[in-house]
């Protein structure tokens, strides 16, 4: 860097201590000066230099060198259209890349003319850049056809279009940490409580039981402890005149604090491995508890736009049911089928029906069920097996209650809705002589469509059913879940056969005014946030103007001028950018959802297709909408023969393994010397031990859904998917002894 360059830096940074001098002096008055004078720089997401680094300082307009972070965002890019994995991009794929970085190419535009002949472009890559024996793109050649091209098409740009961030992946990975942590945080306290530790884990990428979580909160409070006690004389230096904080409170056993989870998740630490089906069990778990919360955020939203839109007037009744407009007919019949194979047949079936002419509150009371609170209700039939005993049931009952405790507990407490968790068997009288085990999840009457349609700002004359007024679906299949998994002969693309019907009549008026009406408040919430962040961004342009101003005159002769998108877009910025083109799309989803409720009447779809072979053709539509990586395996195990039941042996046979461990672990006491989390592992194994013997001992399957809110009602009838007795048995403790 020659003198000029230095002087230059050096102007920079003491204009920004003057920057940061002037801020403490305003922030004198404040009442909560610490906090003044500790965040008074701007946020690394906020600097609009950052994508600068994508190429070395000395670069200059007409030679560019890429930086260290902007090889590994080419490698990124370049894996990112490597369809066949070879390390080389060919034709094809260096085509698909241009195509979707820089759409169509203009006449005059060189590349044009390469990209029209395979040959030619052979050529121009060996003359111009690193190629292999082929004349196929390598990683070095792309490096350098970036360089060479980064005057007319920025490696920046290419990033923007491909929603991909030019951070490193580290700090990249710090902000995802501390949005996530944000989202559970509704509350912005800055702090969750411990409980929800396992789940914001899961959701980061760490799987692990809820046991080894509080062995680690302890050990993270230890820690805290410890470095107050080391840091305690530090806390004399006063920064600014004001004395520091902490941002992690010690003595706090009830709450896990946002810097101490996003300092764990970046540090070394991980938890011990788990065998196959514990992971697998604590990954559904986990992630099941995220999907819940992301559903109850998107409801949330969607509630928000259909009350700002009731507020208009513009649903009430007589634009809902299509009054004032001259249509003798407003109900819309869809009916959509779906036939896969020839060889039919009803070996295992599943049917949903719906149903508007019911009372919860009194089916509640027929079944016995009826509590002060519960208005709605849902509950799940397991059929046992025919011969079991009254003792094997009562046993059975138990069982299922520990392991709805276990898994599913948490995740219903977090509904706004629960009232009550239930498992008993009823009467033979009410199930028609067989035996079952239900499992019953009470309702508030928040449930109720009524109760939620006058929440959203409806009108209350305003009927579910003149939404939905008819839903049936029908599948039957030609296999049982026994044949697919035990039969050593089954080929799916060969003998998968399946007949599916779904029958639908909705209110068009209805539900399209709904639906384009949530849409125009989404549409006017995202442009007035732009418009926000446009001025937002206008005044901090005018409040840096004399620093930027700076910045680009010293760097005027080595880097891109200012116009250039890498200067112009902080990361935040295409956050914001990536986030309201989706939104788009969304919106535009949803606005020909809204026309074609209003404008189509009716709808029959036939659909054939003479075996699953024929969608894994070479030419199928499935091999543009999923990338090859995650295609491969699937189309394998569909085109192979026994493919299915040789992983099912294989699973079965790690579970069974498994299950010898746990019987020997278990059939001993923990020892008194083991730690608390140790004697908590014990007794937790061995009661699911416990539970899975008794549950694989005495029930099928699945048998029957159904639930009612108010009026409305659903039913779901499984037949022809018991799993449960394929299931391996717990073996023996003498055995395993």
């Amino acid at each position: 860097m020659d003198l000029s360059a230095r002087s230059n830096e050096r102007a920079r940074i003491l204009d920004r201590l003057e920057h940061t001098a002037v801020l403490i002096k305003q922030s004198e008055g404040d009442p909560d000066g610490y906090h003044s004078a500790y965040f008074l720089q701007e946020k690394d997401g906020d600097d609009v230099l950052n994508s600068t680094y994508l190429f070395l300082p000395t670069s200059t307009h007409d030679s560019m060198q890429l930086s260290d972070l902007g090889i590994q965002k080419c490698a990124q890019i370049f894996r990112l259209f490597d369809d066949d994995r070879d390390s080389v991009w060919s034709f094809t794929e260096f085509k698909a890349y241009v195509t979707v970085v820089r759409g169509v190419l203009a006449e005059s535009d060189t590349l044009n003319v390469v990209l029209r002949h395979e040959e030619v472009w052979n050529m121009y890559m060996s003359d111009m850049y690193d190629t292999d024996t082929q004349s196929h793109l390598t990683l070095r050649g792309f490096c350098m056809y970036r360089e060479a091209t980064e005057s007319s098409n920025s490696l920046a740009n290419d990033l923007i279009r491909l929603g991909m961030h030019w951070l490193w992946d580290g700090l990249q990975r710090h902000i995802q940490l501390q949005r996530l942590f944000d989202s559970y945080d509704t509350d912005k306290a800055g702090k969750l409580p411990s409980s929800q530790l396992q789940y914001l884990l899961g959701e980061s990428g760490v799987v692990t039981t809820q046991t080894q979580v509080d062995a680690l909160v302890y050990h993270l409070r230890a820690h805290a402890v410890c470095m107050d006690a080391i840091l305690q004389r530090n806390r004399a230096i006063r920064l600014f005149g004001y004395k520091q904080l902490s941002r992690v409170d010690a003595h706090d056993e009830r709450h896990i604090y946002r810097d101490t989870f996003v300092a764990l998740r970046l540090s070394s630490w991980a938890p011990l491995p788990q065998p196959r089906w514990q992971h697998v069990g604590q990954s559904t778990k986990v992630h099941s508890y995220g999907w819940i919360r992301r559903a109850k955020a998107a409801v949330a939203q969607c509630a928000t736009w259909i009350q700002r839109a009731a507020l208009t007037g513009l649903l009430n009744l007589p634009y809902l049911t299509g009054k004032s407009v001259h249509n003798a007919n407003d109900r819309g019949d869809y009916i959509v089928k779906v036939d896969v194979g020839k060889d039919f047949a009803a070996n295992a079936e599943l049917h949903l029906s719906y149903t508007c002419d019911c009372d919860s509150a009194a089916t509640l009371h027929n079944l016995g069920y009826r509590e002060d609170g519960a208005e709605c209700f849902v509950y799940m039939d397991f059929l046992t097996k025919p011969d079991i005993t009254d003792v094997e049931l009562a046993d059975t009952v138990t069982a299922m209650k520990t392991l709805f405790d276990v898994t599913w507990l948490g995740h219903l407490k977090s509904l706004p809705c629960f009232h009550k968790l239930l498992v008993l068997s009823p009467p033979k009288t009410q199930t028609h002589g067989t035996t079952i085990v239900r499992v019953v999840v009470l309702l508030t009457e928040a449930m109720d469509p009524f109760n939620f349609l006058l929440y959203l700002g409806f009108p209350s004359s305003l009927q579910f059913d003149q939404l939905v007024s008819r839903l049936r679906w029908t599948a039957l299949f030609n296999v049982s879940a026994n044949e697919i998994l035990t039969n050593k002969r089954f080929n799916p693309a060969k003998h998968f056969a399946v007949r599916s019907v779904l029958n639908v009549c909705v209110g068009r008026q209805a539900c399209g005014q709904i639906v384009e009406q949530a849409c125009y408040q989404a549409k006017y919430e995202a442009s007035s946030r732009y418009v926000e962040d446009e001025i937002i961004h206008r005044e901090l342009q005018q409040h840096n103007e004399h620093f930027i101003a700076t910045s680009a005159s010293s760097t005027a002769s080595t880097t891109p001028s200012k116009s250039d998108p890498r200067l112009a877009m902080s990361w935040n910025e295409q956050v914001k950018r990536s986030q309201q083109d989706v939104a788009r799309k969304w919106h535009m989803w949803a606005d020909k959802l809204a026309k074609f409720f209003k404008f189509s009447k009716t709808l029959s779809v036939n659909l054939h297709v003479a075996s699953v072979a024929n969608l894994l053709r070479a030419d199928s539509v499935l091999h543009s909408l999923f990338h090859p990586d995650v295609l491969s395996e699937v189309l394998r195990v569909l085109s192979t023969t026994g493919s299915i039941h040789s992983i099912w042996e294989e699973w079965t046979a790690s579970l069974e393994q498994e299950l010898h461990e746990l019987v020997e672990a278990t059939s001993v006491d923990a020892p008194p010397t083991a730690t608390t989390w140790r004697r908590q592992d014990h007794a937790l194994h061995k009661s699911m031990l416990h539970v899975y013997d008794v549950l694989t001992s005495n029930v099928l399957g699945l048998n029957l859904v159904k639930g009612e809110a108010g009026t409305i009602g659903f039913s779901l009838l499984v037949e022809g998917f018991n799993i449960f007795p394929l299931l391996p048995k717990v073996p023996p403790r003498s055995s395993v002894s």
